[in-house]
């Protein structure tokens, strides 16, 4: 295995362990409620718990990222899922699960936020660079297509425990594929850590290009979660749609989720990632005011979620990137905070959808509809990045020193 390889390996485990850790109580929900003798809603909480303190972490680590080499912080964040999980595994209680859950989701807070941040610092070529990435989010993907489902199938054989013990396995792989990880910091701060801290926080929060990518990106975060969260319930309570019929839309999304994570690193390579962002999202209004209208079907519906899933994921991939160009010299700090405005996102989508319903008096479609709104605002954050953008530095002969198109 080539060493870029073996580097992309362990950066695309590394997405694939938190989005497996962040997403594994679903299947398993209903068999913990049962052997600790609590509600679903009760085991449901232990998710809110670990998106709570993964957003508190994401945002308290954010002056450290590039302190301390990726290899240092991708180790600690491996670590504290290892010893999460076992916990987790061997709780004799419910207040023993929820300490667990509590360290995997210190564990989970910022893996992605490292693996982005080390393919930035490891892939010098522009091109290369974003196509690794878009390997990365694919693996994310993969962990809800495959891993889920195979969560649920240990789960039926073996019991819970032995599911959630199954999840040690890639933390495990990604904390001995860090030996491929550089050991140096990306920079090196003087003075105390606390003058550092607040200097780094300082240094991001002033970089009005950053700053404006942050809302867009927490803006398609919440277009995204509020689709999500509610899908299934749509799909129930609209169209009547069977267990069948909701399983198979939901592996549609996964396969144009993916497709998306593969794709969109090759348009953006021809077309300005702003004018693609853009477009996508306007792509994307337009898809979710058909909600009720063109899509009233389970066919069509599968044709709703395919679409959505493929445009979520290039607004994701593309603001990503847009990011990691933001702000090269403070790059983990900057994906630190996109780790943590990933949780704001979710959980903003989340309340914005539940808000809609109250407001429509349960109508589902109205709440995709109204998810459209968010679509100017996030435009008018990108236009409002464009116009804070740093010049990109050239080479003597007039050329860019690098070509992220925006």
């Amino acid at each position: 295995m080539k060493r870029d390889d073996a580097l992309t390996f362990v950066l695309a485990t590394g997405a694939f362990t938190t989005m497996l850790h962040g997403s594994m109580l679903s299947p398993l929900l209903k068999d913990i409620s049962a052997d600790f003798n609590v509600s679903d809603a009760s085991v449901g909480q232990l998710a809110t718990l670990y998106s709570a303190l993964a957003a508190v972490i994401a945002f308290a680590v954010v002056p450290l990222m590039d302190r301390y080499s990726r290899r240092a912080m991708l180790r600690f964040e491996c670590g504290m899922l290892l010893v999460g999980t076992l916990l987790s595994a061997l709780a004799p209680s419910y207040i023993w699960l929820t300490i667990g859950r509590g360290l995997d989701g210190i564990g989970g807070a910022f893996i992605f936020g490292v693996c982005m941040a080390a393919a930035g610092d490891l892939f010098a070529n522009p091109v290369e660079r974003n196509r690794r990435i878009g390997i990365i989010a694919s693996a994310a993907s993969v962990a809800i297509i495959a891993g889920q489902p195979l969560l649920t199938q240990i789960s039926a054989y073996f019991g819970w425990r032995w599911a959630v013990a199954a999840t040690l396995v890639p933390p495990l792989v990604a904390l001995l594929g860090t030996r491929w990880l550089p050991s140096d910091a990306l920079q090196h701060d003087e003075g105390s850590l606390w003058s550092a801290y607040r200097a780094r926080y300082r240094q991001v929060m002033t970089n009005r290009e950053t700053v404006w990518l942050l809302v867009v990106f927490i803006g398609m975060l919440s277009v995204w979660s509020a689709f999500s969260v509610y899908l299934g319930a749509y799909l129930e309570t609209e169209l009547s749609a069977s267990p069948n019929a909701t399983s198979l839309i939901f592996l549609v999304s996964g396969i144009c989720f993916t497709t998306g994570s593969l794709f969109v690193p090759r348009v953006i390579e021809r077309v300005p990632k702003r004018r693609v962002h853009a477009t996508f999202a306007t792509l994307m209004g337009v898809n979710l005011l058909g909600a009720g209208i063109v899509y009233t079907n389970i066919p069509t519906m599968a044709l709703f979620v395919g679409i959505t899933s493929l445009l979520g994921v290039s607004l994701y991939l593309i603001t990503g990137i847009l990011l990691l160009d933001s702000l090269p010299e403070a790059r983990g700090a900057v994906m630190a905070l996109q780790a943590a405005g990933t949780e704001v996102g979710l959980a903003f989508g989340a309340a914005w959808g539940g808000a809609a319903l109250v407001v429509s008096n349960d109508n589902y479609v109205a709440v995709y509809q109204s998810l459209a709104i968010l679509i100017p605002l996030v435009i008018i954050c990108l236009l409002m990045s464009a116009r804070s953008a740093r010049p990109q530095p050239t080479t003597a002969d007039g050329e860019l020193a690098i070509n992220p198109s925006a």
